[in-house]
């Protein structure tokens, strides 16, 4: 995803009683372009992914991970726009969500990474 086009939301959510509760995790950003890889990316995985995002910002190596292994990220939202003009843009907006029960945090554990980038990224080896 393109650096300037990352918005992360994190939200507490109040539960019934003090035993309960968390937090609502949100992240949405821009993929520019619509080449073969990505539009198969969602295809495969657009609906029924369900899984832990780790974004990177590569600039700092900072790594920030989104689910939980019971509370599962999932595709809220997929927008593609076409460009109907040469200076329109062309890719895909993706929006994650997911109800944890830990406020966003940073992740410092090992990564296999097959994804190289200037400013933001999401490790997906898929993608």
């Amino acid at each position: 995803m393109t650096q300037g086009t990352i918005k992360s939301s994190h939200k507490k959510l109040k539960g019934s009683d003090q035993d309960c509760g968390g937090y609502d995790i949100g992240l949405e950003g821009f993929y520019p372009g619509i080449e073969k890889a990505v539009r198969e990316w969602i295809q495969n995985f657009g609906i029924d992914f369900k899984g832990i995002v780790i974004i990177r910002n590569c600039s700092s190596a900072k790594r920030y991970p989104i689910g939980e292994p019971f509370n599962l990220v999932h595709i809220e939202t997929i927008e593609t726009t076409r460009g109907e003009e040469i200076d329109k843009d062309k890719g895909h907006k993706l929006g994650f969500l997911c109800k944890q029960g830990s406020p966003m945090a940073f992740y410092e554990g090992t990564t296999v990474d097959g994804f190289q980038s200037t400013g933001w990224g999401l490790i997906n080896k898929a993608f």
